[in-house]
């Protein structure tokens, strides 16, 4: 009886865990390898999210997933030796489906021991987060855009901070230059009221001067000026008395029947004294 029921409990332990990877492999993409990355057998989720038949991938290595340059890297080696050394690892994966196309994949690779604690097989548990990704991948874009589009509008505004600067520094110049032009102006306004009250003066001087002519010629003078008499010698002075008394002044003697001559001004000229 001892004996059945440990038969019983193996059963439905087994039983169990089959019921298990039967979830799994309902909700997840499985796919196995041999330590050295040989495809063993994948599930039907996993075949849909490479777009593979089962038969295109069993017996081929899983380097047909991913980028020709990775798995010709250092890093993919190390890959499968860390697998074949019996360590799980977990992380998003990129790889690539049947159409070249990349797709992500949230994958836990799991290392499968025998009874006698070999590596039987690595396991591969992943679900396809490639829409998740997309989404991000766009959201991340659309960031960038919108950091880019910020930084031409803080460019802009301080092109246009720029501008305004330029303008008043443009009107200040320009009112320091109106204020000058103003004062030399001013200057100018003094430097003409100068001109005109010398302008003035000269006229002033030039009409007393016009008029002081115009006397001279309206009323000459009844006595014309005397020329000085030479100077003569003072031998022939004291030769000559009688020459020398000639030279004295005279009264002068008015005409017989004329009248004496009118204070007002005649433009007939002045008779000569000497006949």
């Amino acid at each position: 009886m001892k004996f059945a029921s440990d038969i019983t409990a193996e059963k439905r332990k087994n039983a169990e865990h089959e019921g298990l990877i039967a979830a799994i492999g309902r909700s997840q993409a499985v796919i196995s390898f041999s330590k050295d990355g040989i495809i063993l057998d994948a599930n039907d989720n996993f075949l849909a999210a490479v777009g593979y038949r089962l038969d295109e991938i069993r017996g081929k290595h899983h380097r047909m997933f991913v980028e020709e340059k990775y798995a010709h890297s250092e890093q993919y080696a190390e890959f499968w030796q860390t697998l074949a050394g019996g360590k799980h690892l977990s992380a998003i994966y990129q790889r690539f489906n049947k159409a070249g196309q990349p797709i992500w994949l949230q994958a836990n690779y799991n290392p499968i021991f025998d009874a006698s604690g070999n590596i039987m097989k690595v396991t591969k548990f992943a679900t396809d987060i490639t829409q998740n990704m997309t989404a991000r991948q766009a959201a991340i874009e659309a960031a960038e855009e919108t950091l880019n589009t910020v930084g031409q509008t803080a460019h802009s505004a301080q092109h246009v901070n720029s501008s305004a600067q330029g303008i008043s520094q443009g009107m200040e110049k320009a009112r320091v230059a109106v204020e000058a032009m103003h004062g030399r102006s001013e200057i100018a306004e003094r430097s003409t009221e100068k001109l005109r009250l010398a302008a003035a003066s000269m006229d002033g001087v030039v009409q007393l001067i016009s008029k002081s002519r115009t006397r001279s010629t309206c009323c000459p003078s009844t006595r014309p000026s005397r020329l000085p008499a030479p100077a003569r010698p003072a031998a022939a002075l004291r030769s000559s008395p009688t020459r020398s008394r000639r030279w004295r002044t005279r009264p002068r003697r008015r005409r017989r029947g004329s009248s004496p001559r009118s204070p007002r001004c005649s433009r007939s000229p002045a008779p000569s004294t000497r006949r």
